[in-house]
């Protein structure tokens, strides 16, 4: 990889190496990129072509990247070349692809460094957004016409963090290294070529229904929600970035499920409202413009003990983007607890009682990131300070396939639960308030009464010590 050379070596593909159906697609598109040649004047025709043909699809940088690849010395593309692009972004093995995309950034003999790197990424997540936009995707448009904003210089901090592990090594040394331990833009990348050589993505099972592989979740949880642009902290760019992070079956859709924009601040409503929920991710901005979070990998549940498992992880999103996955040291994944006169009484992520990496106090409005964690590799204090006061908090659920749907389906045998089993937000609601769990008879009836009264209150207002104590 460290031999230099004034032009790219161009090895063309067996023809195995691609299917029928996508040389055929190719063929289709290369000969698009064509017509509009004989129209075109100026000294390089070819070149002017390729570039108006991508124009909209891909940043300028990027397109005169491929473009010193796809021409020859007389400045006129081959159609082998044109396959060859496609199967070495795409297609290649791990290690080749990572060789191919050093050499193309190695073109000009100039020294491939760590900004190199960053604003071939860079360009990468900026023209995949520019491609979804000139489409009009709807996935996109969606979250945007809910307010969540597309601003490109986040796209930068998004590509900095893909890229930190060449920040301070020799990266023609390592560069193969880090591609390959770098599934996330190794994902961007692929999905974006699909795109941009308009052939049909990686096809992907959700649900009972087989779509093309996004970049982005579906969104769900906001409705009709007027006066949108205040419900989340979120950016395009950290959706994506949270998103790629995520196991890939938990990729496809996100709902909102509490923001102290639309709820207020209130403990025990988004208590009521993340309880049982399954995975999910709570971001957090203090008042000094700091965003952070987590992502806990099971529902929260309130207990005495840590729950969750190793997939969890916590986050910045700004001023940088980093993740801090599971060390493996402990178990201390996700803590929620209330109402406790020895316990701690909140909810926290990582750390132990007290020194907590994530920890939003049950008197909402103050929390603490603690300055080491150890549940969790390579932790940095997340907020600006070690205790911080809240700004904005929300919580995403991540939408998975119900279970009991699947064992219908699958001829299973369905035991039906009660209203106090399937709603574990109201049971915290009614422990919250002293009252004990009843299992049958009378007992039963007059707790799921109390249940529906406490949500009928709970749709207009947080319940008051009076109104608590009206269940006792």
């Amino acid at each position: 990889m460290g031999t230099k050379s004034s032009k790219h070596t161009k090895i063309l593909p067996p023809t195995t190496d691609l299917s029928p159906e996508e040389i055929a697609n190719l063929q289709k598109v290369y000969t698009k990129s064509r017509r509009r040649s004989s129209i075109r004047t100026g000294l390089h025709p070819e070149k002017d072509n390729l570039a108006g043909f991508w124009k909209q699809h891909a940043e300028k940088d990027l397109i005169a990247l491929f473009n010193s690849y796809l021409l020859n010395e007389e400045e006129e593309s081959d159609f082998q070349q044109f396959c060859n692009l496609f199967f070495k972004l795409t297609k290649a093995p791990c290690e080749e692809t990572a060789d191919f995309i050093f050499e193309l950034l190695d073109q000009n003999n100039e020294e491939v460094t760590y900004h190199t790197v960053v604003m071939y990424v860079k360009d990468i997540i900026s023209s995949y957004f520019m491609i979804l936009t000139s489409l009009k995707d709807d996935v996109l448009r969606d979250w945007v016409k809910h307010g969540i904003v597309n601003i490109e210089s986040t796209y930068n901090l998004l590509a900095e963090s893909l890229c930190q592990e060449l920040k301070k090594v020799n990266v023609e040394h390592h560069f193969v290294k880090w591609y390959t331990r770098c599934s996330q833009f190794q994902n961007i990348q692929t999905v974006y070529v699909y795109k941009l050589f308009q052939l049909p993505g990686r096809q992907v099972t959700y649900g009972h229904q087989t779509i093309e592989k996004h970049l982005l979740p579906m969104l769900s949880g906001l409705g009709k929600t007027k006066k949108v642009e205040s419900v989340s902290v979120l950016t395009i760019a950290d959706v994506l970035f949270l998103n790629v992070f995520l196991p890939e079956e938990k990729q496809f859709e996100w709902k909102l499920c509490f923001s102290t924009t639309l709820n207020g601040l209130s403990f025990g409503k988004m208590m009521r409202m993340i309880i049982d929920k399954g995975p999910n991710i709570i971001i957090v901005k203090d008042k000094t413009g700091h965003k952070f979070g987590g992502y806990a990998s099971s529902s929260w549940k309130i207990a005495p003990t840590f729950q969750g498992t190793d997939e969890s992880f916590l986050f910045t999103l700004h001023p940088a983007m980093q993740i801090h996955e599971s060390s493996g040291y402990n178990n201390h994944y996700q803590y929620l607890n209330s109402q406790q006169q020895t316990l701690p009484n909140g909810l926290g992520m990582g750390g132990q009682f007290d020194y907590f990496g994530l920890w939003l106090d049950a008197d909402f409005g103050t929390g603490h990131c603690s300055e080491t964690c150890t549940t969790f590799k390579h932790y940095k204090m997340l907020s600006s300070q070690k205790y911080f006061e809240v700004d904005h908090v929300e919580v995403w659920a991540i939408v998975q396939i119900q279970q009991e749907e699947e064992e219908e389906e699958s001829g299973k045998e369905v035991t039906r639960q009660s209203i106090l089993d399937k709603d574990a937000g109201a049971k915290a609601l009614l422990e919250i308030a002293g009252r004990e769990m009843a299992s049958d008879g009378y007992q039963k009836q007059q707790i799921e009464r109390k249940v529906s009264l406490i949500k009928q209150i709970e749709k207009h207002k947080d319940l008051t010590v009076w109104e608590k104590s009206t269940f006792k």
